[in-house]
């Protein structure tokens, strides 16, 4: 896995931000074959937006979940990015949602090898990362594949997120006629936000709208529920890339 600390100057922002990249790379089983170049004309990786929670940044992933071998082992490339507590909306001169929806994107897409199909993108993230994954996911759904919440607050406002929440936006895509991302969602039965996940899952199951979930018994809103989800989210997504139906062992 090739690990990337980025800084670079950002339109959205004005000033210089950061952000973590993992990439699929060679891993040690497969140096035994010295004559193959690992680099040269490899197809393009599948991209995994991967957000945090509050009073989280962009290396807090890394820190305290197995993400980097997860990715290697499902060879699709994931980016974090620091929110800092501001739920990834535009609030103000903090164009948050600018930033992760064009910028970023833009930005990868052009520096490493991953593909530009909206088929290979998803977005997910955990609590204020799962409110802000169904927020760009709802808000902009021809531009992913699948989006996915980990005990995430989608009925619930917060002064943090803003006035809008999942659902409403989920309510109006419904009465459009919008065609949603796949749709992925777990919360462990001892979260403060379950009910709130409930709430979310029997919207979708009253109105038609197919939606996977997974109620772990014994976790509350932690990071020993959060490595697991994002293990079970990345063998869900839906994949059509040169990747897809193989999990390799290193």
């Amino acid at each position: 896995m090739a690990h990337f600390e980025v800084d670079f100057l950002s339109y959205s922002f004005g000033r210089s931000v950061s952000f973590t990249a993992i990439i699929p790379s060679a891993a040690s089983s497969d140096l035994s074959d010295y004559k193959r170049n690992q680099y040269k004309d490899i197809p393009l990786f599948p991209a995994l937006y991967l957000l945090h929670g509050s009073m989280n940044d962009n290396l807090t992933w890394g820190q305290y979940t197995s993400i980097e071998r997860y990715a290697e082992e499902r060879q699709i490339a994931v980016f974090m990015v620091s929110g800092e507590n501001r739920g990834y909306i535009n609030r103000g001169k903090d164009r948050y949602f600018d930033f992760l929806e064009d910028e970023l994107p833009s930005f990868c897409e052009r520096m490493f090898p991953i593909s530009t199909r909206k088929e290979d993108r998803y977005i997910a993230g955990l609590s204020m990362g799962g409110f802000g994954a169904y927020f760009h996911g709802l808000s902009k759904p021809e531009r992913y594949e699948a989006i996915g919440s980990f005990s995430g607050p989608l009925n619930t406002k917060l002064p943090e997120i803003g006035k809008t929440t999942p659902l409403m936006l989920l309510r109006e895509d419904k009465k459009n006629g919008t065609p949603f991302p796949a749709l992925f969602l777990t919360i462990g039965d001892k979260d403060f936000l379950y009910q709130d996940n409930v709430f979310f899952l029997k919207f979708c199951q009253d109105n038609g709208i197919k939606i996977h979930s997974e109620i772990i018994k014994g976790y509350g809103h932690e990071w020993r529920f959060w490595d697991l989800a994002a293990r079970h989210f990345l063998d869900w997504i839906p994949r059509t890339d040169a990747y897809a139906g193989h999990v390799r062992s290193i």
